[in-house]
């Protein structure tokens, strides 16, 4: 018998390949201290010394984060931890629904599923049947 017949492509065969997505690495998310509120819709041009000052009405702030937007910059959304839980459902009935010199209307979340809002809260102080603006521009 005769040699064995290699085969010789003309052209190189190209296996199909995925190309595997890089990972974005999210930096592993800090915890506050003390009761924490998650709010939406604040203005990128508000700083954290005028936050601090708007919601130091209601009681102790001790942190406040601005969260980043997908692509890591900072977005209309920042956390701010109060002292106590009195405090921060204070921060809620008094700013929830306000304007903070922005078309929209804050919107507050608490970070802590177990904190309840208590149904009735007419008594408290900062309690508004009216939208209520802060820092007009």
């Amino acid at each position: 018998m005769g040699k064995p017949f290699h085969f010789k492509a003309r052209f190189p065969i190209r296996h199909a390949t995925k190309k595997k997505k890089a990972a974005t690495i999210q930096p592993p998310e800090k915890k506050l201290p003390g009761v924490v509120i998650h709010i939406i819709n604040i203005p990128l041009s508000r700083s954290e010394r005028q936050l601090k000052t708007l919601f130091e009405t209601v009681g102790k702030v001790l942190a406040i984060e601005f969260l980043p937007d997908n692509a890591g910059k900072r977005s209309e959304s920042v956390k701010i931890a109060f002292s106590n839980e009195d405090d921060a459902i204070s921060a809620y009935f008094k700013f929830d629904g306000s304007f903070v010199g922005h078309e929209q209307p804050m919107k507050i979340r608490f970070m802590d599923s177990n904190l309840q809002v208590p149904a009735d809260h007419g008594d408290l102080p900062g309690s508004f049947s009216e939208p209520q603006y802060y820092f007009k521009d």
